[in-house]
């Protein structure tokens, strides 16, 4: 009879791995890289969620966003506050680089306004980047028009003066009801005073004669013309007496008591310089920000 040799069972050695407690496998995943990328993108999609947002979960490549400072439209990419404080919101002109000025709250003592927004993100899509991590720092290839501004001390003194209001043409033969005439004068038109009137027919000469109505609707055509050009000229006497109250110096000149910078058309003939421009660009995001801001 043959005897078998009891078996031995083999006796295996654990791996590290498989004596570590669950808890300890778990602390070393969630220390992962990998992990922890992961994780972040969760909270930002969750945190957009509540919020009813759509979190961005990829980071703008330098050439999506570039890309859209040129097809973005003229506010496209621009910060609230880099948008109201540094670029012209009411036209290319002087009296747009002093009214922006004036708009931010409190107001500085100087500013730089870049004159066209346009010029400025096709300066930067073509500019120098720098890569800061979350950001980049991007230089204009070339020279952005600005206008320096420098406020007179103290506060400002009244609100901006509005333009002026217009009344409408008078081109048709219907308008004719505007029209009060006494004597061969026009004595009245709507919704202009007595005074605008009087000044209007001293400058252009009384009611034509005769009855062709071509004649008559010309004359209606010149006089509301007249009363417009002396509304818009007083307004911007405003406008400009405005400026030179308020501020010291446009650029290098100095406006304020200046006998030759009296008009708008002087404070808006003022030269603008030119300088290339830095500011941060937000990855996240495309947006622009004021450099450091």
């Amino acid at each position: 009879m043959i005897r078998k040799a009891p078996s031995r069972a083999v006796r295996q050695t654990p791996s590290p791995a498989a004596t570590r407690p669950v808890s300890a496998l778990q602390d070393a995943a969630d220390a992962s890289p990998a992990t922890r990328a992961l994780r972040t993108l969760q909270t930002k999609a969750q945190g957009a969620a509540q919020s009813g947002t759509t979190a961005p979960l990829q980071l703008k490549s330098r050439q999506t966003v570039s890309g859209e400072f040129l097809n973005g439209g003229y506010a496209a990419n621009m910060t609230i506050g880099f948008f109201g404080h540094h670029i012209a919101l009411n036209g290319h002109d002087n009296l747009a680089a002093v009214r922006t000025h004036a708009a931010r709250n409190p107001p500085p003592q100087t500013n730089t306004v870049i004159m066209d927004a346009h010029a400025l993100k096709t300066g930067l899509a073509a500019g120098a980047w720098a890569d800061l991590g979350n950001a980049w720092r991007v230089t204009t290839a070339g020279n952005v028009t600005l206008q320096d501004t420098t406020k007179a001390p103290g506060p400002f003194n009244g609100s901006f003066p509005g333009n002026a209001a217009l009344l409408p043409p008078a081109t048709t033969g219907a308008d004719a009801d505007r029209f009060t005439v006494a004597n061969g004068v026009v004595t009245a038109v709507t919704d202009a005073t007595q005074q605008e009137v009087a000044n209007a027919v001293a400058q252009i000469g009384a009611y034509p004669p005769g009855t062709k109505k071509d004649r008559r609707r010309d004359y209606r055509k010149r006089l509301v013309e007249a009363i417009n050009a002396a509304r818009t000229a007083a307004a911007e006497a405003g406008q400009a007496a405005w400026v030179t109250g308020n501020f010291s110096q446009i650029g290098a000149t100095p406006v304020a008591n200046n006998p030759a910078v009296t008009t708008l058309a002087q404070i808006n003939a003022i030269a603008k310089r030119q300088a290339q421009v830095s500011v941060r660009v937000d990855k996240d995001s495309g947006n622009i920000f004021h450099y450091g801001a």
